[in-house]
């Protein structure tokens, strides 16, 4: 999840509090592979090499996904694809690292 919706999900939560439930998890509600950060990565910052690692194996992560139906009861989700969000953060690093 992108920083920026986890900060607003708390954010959120404070306002709202009365309204919470007593336990919730807050999430995308989906996975990406480690070939989805690969693919993505390399087209945000343009990237055209080619990868070393066999992109046919298995892509090396469990599921890890949480329950978010409270989290879609109470009407929230993230907004922030992760194309956005490594584009967001690809543009903080250059203007950081530019200086």
């Amino acid at each position: 999840m992108f920083a920026g919706d986890l900060a607003d999900a708390v954010l959120r939560a404070a306002r709202d509090i009365e309204a919470l439930p007593d336990t919730m998890n807050v999430g995308l509600g989906h996975d990406h592979s480690i070939n989805d950060y690969y693919r993505v990565a390399a087209e945000v910052i343009g990237w055209q090499g080619r990868f070393t690692h066999d992109l046919s194996k298995p892509v090396g992560m469990k599921q890890k996904l949480c329950a978010t139906d409270r989290q879609e009861t109470w009407g929230w989700q993230a907004r922030t694809s992760l194309e956005d969000g490594l584009a967001q953060t690809y543009q903080h690093y250059l203007e950081r690292t530019s200086k």
